[in-house]
């Protein structure tokens, strides 16, 4: 039950690549602007599909979404999260247009082998279908670059997406969940729980109720430079 990614490029060196995420990261940031592109044209397909087919407007509106990261790391930790996000949109995407926007992005084989290895994880149900934005804010985390610029086109992702308003401690904990897990899932070691709610308040409380569309690098830069984050990217730093 589930999609079979198992066939499609999928390679032992493709999975000793990831096995230490923060070090080595496949995915290229012109590719993954062009995956970026695909999904969010297949979610609005699919979004006026069913508009058309079974659901109203109405019933679109702030749909909370599904985040199979939180759920592990619950799970791993003992311990509930925050109250997940709410979108304005529905945003889930199924396998069959998760594999027309890999075709239609022109990923790479490495690439596209980790990216499935993604949908997989977040798709533990074997449902055959992810939500969007934790799909892109986990790309985001394999992206090549620095910690700053992942972050950057992680936060860049939910500006389309959430309630209109300042960013909140719940999102950032949905962000740094989603990147902690899928870091995690590909060799790198799970932040507990209670540090990465410490360090959701303190970049929500040093962006002093920004909005987040005008400071997503602002908001990268605060994430990059705690002093949490830093010791998890460079354990070394403060030996």
């Amino acid at each position: 039950m589930g999609a079979d990614f198992s066939k499609d490029g999928a390679t032992p060196l493709s999975i000793a690549c990831v096995s230490a995420i923060t070090q080595c990261n496949p995915i290229d940031e012109a590719r993954f602007q062009a995956f970026r592109r695909a999904v969010n044209l297949a979610v609005q397909q699919e979004d006026q599909l069913s508009r058309r087919v079974s659901r109203s407007g109405s019933a679109l509106q702030f749909m909370t979404a599904r985040s199979e990261s939180m759920a592990r790391l619950e799970e791993r930790s003992g311990q509930s999260l925050a109250p997940k996000p709410a979108w304005r949109r529905a945003r889930d995407l199924h396998a069959t247009a998760f594999k027309q926007a890999l075709d239609d992005s022109e990923v790479a084989s490495l690439e596209r082998s980790v990216l499935e290895r993604v949908f997989v994880l977040l798709d533990p149900t074997g449902e055959d279908v992810v939500h969007a934005v934790e799909l892109l804010v986990a790309a985001a985390t394999l992206m090549k670059g620095d910690i700053s610029l992942r972050v950057q086109y992680a936060v860049e992702v939910l500006q389309d997406d959430i309630e209109e308003g300042s960013f909140s401690i719940e999102h950032a904990l949905y962000l740094l969940t989603t990147m902690n897990t899928v870091a995690n899932y590909f060799g790198d070691p799970l932040v507990s729980l209670p540090l990465l709610e410490s360090i959701a308040a303190d970049v929500t409380q040093s962006m002093g109720g920004a909005e987040i569309d005008s400071d997503s690098r602002k908001l990268a830069q605060i994430v990059a430079q705690h002093p949490l984050v830093v010791d998890y990217v460079e354990p070394s730093a403060h030996e």
